[in-house]
């Protein structure tokens, strides 16, 4: 009887923490491995959700920037987030009817609620991380997945990525930037990192480009096709040129 009632006490009497200490804008898989209970579901909803809301920025930049004249990109861009908000729906309802069947009231509810949200991120995930490797179709109109490399090409240079990772979704400390002039084919190659910017909203931080450094000149090349570079001594814009992704 004893035990019996210690098992309900633990899976009705929820765990408060108001500031987790695993909360973060740019969470590991590692930050829950020693988070228990209600609030382990959570941070692994949490970390799902920022994964997932990466890959798919990284797919309506692709969207945007696709070069198909027989792809009208505002249509592809309502169909995928059509697509991701009828998945996030079906889970809230799924798991609201299946935590209120496992308790009408209470702790024992929402913390049903809660695991259930987790493991319906966690398959959201990987469906999405296996997109990310095959690339997806709209409507006929392929999206490109993620590579190690990526190629941008402005007016006057050719700009070649790469990095043991897969750029433009996650962040990464080791892309090598290789500029190449499409005048007199000189060469750079610098070593750099994926560019983080936090969007306050979500509280999440997602990758808006990459920045190199070269002394005192600070190269950007952004996920928008912004190509930049800065004397950051003199303050100075030595180079600003809008390019296509390849």
């Amino acid at each position: 009887m004893r035990l019996i009632l210690l098992t309900f006490y633990l899976l009705t009497v929820p765990i408060v923490n108001a500031d987790p200490s695993w909360l973060s804008s740019n969470m590991k898989k590692s930050d829950c491995d020693n988070v228990f209970w209600k609030t382990a579901s959570m941070c692994h909803d949490e970390y799902n959700r920022q994964r997932i809301a990466r890959i798919k920025q990284y797919f309506k930049d692709q969207i945007k920037h696709h070069d198909s004249d027989n792809c009208n990109k505002e249509k592809l861009l309502e169909e995928f987030d059509d697509r991701e908000l009828a998945w996030e729906e079906f889970s809230a309802r799924h798991c609201a009817f299946l935590s209120h069947c496992i308790g009408s009231c209470g702790s024992a509810h929402s913390s049903a609620y809660t695991s259930c949200m987790a493991s319906k991120s966690g398959e959201r995930l990987k469906l999405l991380e296996n997109e990310i490797k095959d690339g997806i179709q709209i409507y006929g109109c392929p999206i490109k997945s993620a590579k190690n490399n990526r190629i941008l090409s402005t007016k006057n240079y050719d700009i070649i990525l790469t990095g043991k990772c897969e750029l433009g979704l996650f962040f990464c400390d080791d892309v090598i930037y290789r500029g190449i002039s499409k005048k007199n084919k000189s060469e750079i190659t610098l070593n750099g990192k994926v560019l983080m910017k936090l969007d306050e909203k979500a509280y999440i931080d997602m990758p808006v480009g990459y920045v190199f450094k070269n002394g005192d000149i600070e190269y950007r090349v952004m996920n928008s096709g912004l190509l930049t570079a800065i004397d950051n001594k003199q303050n100075k814009v030595l180079l600003e040129e809008e390019g296509q992704w390849k």
